[in-house]
């Protein structure tokens, strides 16, 4: 008599392989630009950088405050992180800045703008974009006590501090008809 095959629900499954090591991507929080190549990129290319940043920044001193267990966390973040608020930040900040800084943040808010921009003015749309792009030439060229410092100043400014957000939802953007 032929010998039966083996069950598939009882047979042992092959061991699986080890996964491949994972190969570098070039996707590194922590790589470091030479200052002279950041200061290169367009002002609007570091603002990019520099409002991920912030959210990012916003984000985590938002969950330290504990605004995550009245469940406001996201609405909290989004009521800052508009050119409104950046621009406001940048008034409160500008000032007390050093020289050097103050020459960058002017290079960077007088930019050219693009045509359309967010439906703010062209000043509240170039001091945010100014802020942004510092933000990003910091996080960029790996200036972490000046990034967090700046944090701190802009949450301690009262501009920025979490929970001073209008309470309730956020207004409608559309009235219905």
């Amino acid at each position: 008599m032929p010998a039966r095959p083996a069950d598939a629900s009882t047979a042992a499954a092959p061991p699986t392989p080890p996964a491949p090591p994972i190969q570098p991507s070039g996707l590194r929080l922590d790589r470091r630009w030479p200052p002279a190549q950041a200061a290169r990129l367009p002002a609007r290319t570091l603002a990019y950088i520099g409002d991920a940043v912030f959210e990012l920044g916003m984000r985590l001193s938002h969950l330290d405050s504990g605004l995550d267990k009245m469940g406001r966390l996201h609405s909290s973040v989004v009521s800052l992180v508009n050119a409104d608020h950046q621009a406001k930040l940048f008034e409160a900040i500008y000032p007390t800045l050093a020289e050097p800084e103050q020459t960058l943040l002017r290079t960077w808010r007088n930019a050219k703008m693009p045509a359309r921009h967010s439906g703010t003015s062209r000043g509240v749309y170039a001091r945010a974009t100014a802020f942004e792009a510092w933000l990003g030439y910091l996080f960029l060229t790996g200036q972490t006590e000046r990034f967090e410092a700046l944090l701190a100043q802009a949450l301690s400014s009262g501009v920025a501090r979490p929970g001073t957000e209008p309470p309730g939802p956020p207004p409608a953007r559309h009235r219905p008809s």
